[in-house]
């Protein structure tokens, strides 16, 4: 167990300045999310926005609702930028299996008595924990800057509503590091998977964009990861993400699987 916390501990060193950089960049961009929704609030701008903007537009960044201090409060948790930033983060920290072979610190390592299935438990607990607390940090931030910055009397998304959203954003991440963990268990380079799995991410949403706008695509929607985060409806309360996080989390667990198999069975 010693062995299994320092390798746990090496990689939240190595990855140190990614973590402080995703935490404070996105947490600061939630601060300056609101401090945009008061201003527009208070400069009555958000009927004068809606009316420049074309209807589909609106949709695709979730909804007209979002042109309101509430819905805007929210977006900073759907927003592409925040998505994925996010996203790139629990990939890049989840690669670090073929990181590791790509520079011969693997024979290091598996020089001493450590189980194969250590490295892809170590790898995959650092990027969920990692996100996880940017995450958390993004909605103490958000909700601090509400309480803040909020002008008086307006409705906002309740505490429960962000948990939700959070939830599902972080989840949504999770998706993405485990899949670049399965990458990770054959792969040799770890620019190929950060790569590949960038430029997944942009045609799964441009995918899931394409569905809201062109009813043919809808048919293959349901293979885009984000067509399981409604961020607005959620903030909103208009939908319930509990079935959007199952299979999320399923998807997830099914690429770690196939990450311990493939990597046990791999020539390091």
């Amino acid at each position: 167990m010693r062995m299994f916390t320092a390798l746990v501990g090496r990689s939240l060193a190595r990855h140190r300045a990614l973590i402080a950089g995703l935490t404070v960049v996105l947490s600061v961009m939630q601060i300056l999310v609101v401090l945009a929704a008061r201003n527009l609030q208070q400069d009555r701008m958000f009927a004068q926005i809606a009316a420049l903007i074309p209807p589909f537009v609106q949709e695709a960044l979730g909804g007209s609702m979002v042109l309101s201090f509430g819905g805007l409060v929210a977006f900073g948790f759907f927003h592409p930028v925040v998505m994925i930033a996010l996203a790139v983060g629990a990939i890049y920290m989840a690669s670090e299996p073929a990181g590791e072979v790509e520079h011969g610190l693997v024979d290091l390592i598996a020089a001493r008595p450590v189980p194969r299935a250590w490295f892809i438990t170590r790898s995959g607990l650092v990027s969920a924990l990692t996100t996880t607390f940017v995450v958390a940090m993004m909605l103490a931030a958000n909700r601090a800057a509400t309480a803040w910055l909020a002008p008086a009397g307006l409705p906002l998304p309740g505490f429960s509503r962000m948990l939700r959203l959070a939830l599902n954003l972080l989840v949504l991440s999770w998706t993405f590091g485990a899949a670049s963990l399965a990458f990770a268990a054959h792969a040799r380079r770890r620019l190929l998977i950060v790569g590949s799995l960038g430029l997944a991410y942009v045609f799964l949403f441009l995918l899931h964009f394409t569905a809201g706008l062109w009813a043919p695509a809808r048919a293959f929607d349901r293979l885009s990861p984000f067509h399981y985060y409604a961020g607005l409806p959620i903030a909103l309360g208009m939908k319930d993400p509990r079935a959007d996080v199952l299979i999320l989390l399923g998807t997830s667990a099914v690429l770690t699987v196939c990450a311990y198999i493939m990597y046990a069975r791999r020539d390091l």
